[in-house]
């Protein structure tokens, strides 16, 4: 068996100048209004279709099923995608800034959250961050594919208030200790003859905040680089941050 280890990512992919990157922003309701219409389009001609299959196929109860499943998708994720258009109009790309610059396992992940509004949430932003493996693997001639998705590592916390509020931003403090025992971010392939085997491993950061009307949340892709020796002054460059160094 042969492998072949990928070092984390390639930084500028996610990160301008190795520092910040950006959430999802109107990428998220473009592809959910792709596939609303796609499926809402396979259900309305499988719909008109509807009666002349009737007749001539064996099985109708399948083709019913099929035609009532893709239209229910299509509906489904076109009122997502209404919703995801609101928010991203609402509350445009966010941004996060990393303080600490690479971040290691094995060390704090600091950094902060600008956003291009005024938020005041009564009970804080709530962060999460995850480490996630996707295996993808083929089995060779004449055998099954398979995927899976696991969580390796998660931790949350909650940031009670922002560091600056005004009228045109808003920005959140971000701060996580990464154990060392994790996974960096990764992506592997393994081979054995007809055998393939794909694993990434991705470190993704969630906040939400509950806001009037709609609320706000985002998602950032962070980069984690293997342990090494790295400078232990992170938090004190969090508190630096927050305005609580003495």
């Amino acid at each position: 068996m042969t492998g072949k280890h990928a070092e984390p990512l390639l930084w500028e992919k996610h990160y301008k100048d190795g520092r910040t990157s950006k959430s999802s922003g109107v990428a998220a309701p473009i592809v959910l209004w792709l596939f609303g219409v796609a499926f809402s389009g396979l259900g309305v001609v499988i719909l008109l279709k509807l009666p002349e299959a009737l007749e001539k196929s064996d099985n109708p109860t399948l083709i019913t099923i099929l035609a009532i499943l893709f239209t229910i998708i299509g509906i489904a994720c076109t009122i997502q995608a209404i919703v995801e258009t609101i928010r991203y109009v609402k509350f445009g790309t966010s941004v996060f800034e990393l303080v600490t610059f690479p971040v290691h396992v094995g060390s704090q992940l600091v950094g902060v959250i600008h956003t291009r509004n005024k938020l005041q949430p009564k009970d804080g932003y709530h962060l999460r961050l995850r480490s996630i493996r996707e295996t993808h693997r083929n089995g060779g001639k004449n055998k099954t594919r398979e995927a899976g998705i696991d969580v390796l590592w998660e931790g949350t916390a909650t940031t009670p208030h922002s560091i600056t509020i005004d009228s045109d931003h808003t920005t959140i403090p971000v701060n996580f200790h990464i154990p060392a025992d994790c996974m960096p971010s990764s992506n592997t392939h393994t081979s054995k003859m007809l055998a393939d085997a794909i694993e990434t491993v991705q470190w993704i950061l969630d906040v939400k905040a509950k806001v009037g009307g709609l609320n706000y949340k985002a998602q950032f892709e962070v980069p984690v680089r293997r342990a090494a020796n790295v400078d232990a002054s992170t938090e004190q460059a969090f508190l630096a941050l927050m305005g609580e160094d003495s």
